[in-house]
């Protein structure tokens, strides 16, 4: 469940942050800065677990961190859709 969470705030974060970029003017590059950003703050996230006394660094965090930022980057240039979508609801 927690590398899920990974995944989905990865891609999460990355599909709102390439809609910041293409609504503020940046185009074609927005897909790529919003994937990128994406990850980037999740992997800043575990950076910080890794000097945290309770937590740690794990590599499958990272890489679900990467695996969700990947999805939303590869369906938004290969299909111009979003396919696969996570949705939270309760």
């Amino acid at each position: 469940m927690d590398k899920l969470g990974h995944i989905t705030t990865a891609y999460s974060l990355s599909e709102n942050s390439a809609g910041f970029f293409y609504k503020y003017g940046w185009g074609e590059k927005s897909t790529l800065l919003g994937a990128s950003f994406g990850f980037t703050y999740t992997s800043a996230l575990e950076v910080l677990d890794a000097y945290s006394e309770n937590w740690g660094f794990s590599v499958y965090d990272l890489s679900s961190n990467f695996l969700g930022s990947s999805l939303f980057f590869i369906q938004e240039k290969k299909m111009s859709n979003q396919i696969v979508r996570f949705k939270w609801s309760y």
